[in-house]
């Protein structure tokens, strides 16, 4: 699901960064995650601006991209990983084999969930 998505990019967020993506927002509105909650509905999303010198550009645009206002905008899982396996392989020469799950179906795709 396309929420899951989202996640995931939040989720990389703070690999990145290294703490919570609306700490100081979550501060200013009181702790109140209920009101954070209806900040992030309206459009609220993390600043790559605080992120460490190291994280590459394309894995900054995936994860804004993963933020995408409307969730038809947002990245597949498969898109995602291709990005993953293309990012790993420009990483030190390393490379990660991720064929194997390029071709399989995932679960965040409408058509994995109904086969």
């Amino acid at each position: 699901a396309m929420i899951d998505v989202y996640s995931f990019g939040i989720i990389s967020y703070e690999l990145c960064v290294g703490s919570f993506p609306f700490a100081a927002e979550l501060k200013e509105l009181g702790g109140f995650f209920a009101k954070l909650g209806e900040k992030i509905c309206e459009g609220l999303r993390p600043s790559t601006k605080g992120m460490r010198q190291g994280v590459p550009q394309e894995m900054r645009k995936m994860m804004t991209n993963c933020w995408q206002d409307e969730p038809a905008h947002r990245p597949t899982f498969r898109q995602i990983l291709a990005e993953l396996h293309s990012l790993s392989s420009t990483a030190e020469g390393k490379s990660v084999k991720t064929e194997r799950y390029l071709s399989a179906g995932v679960p965040g795709e409408p058509k994995a969930w109904c086969e």
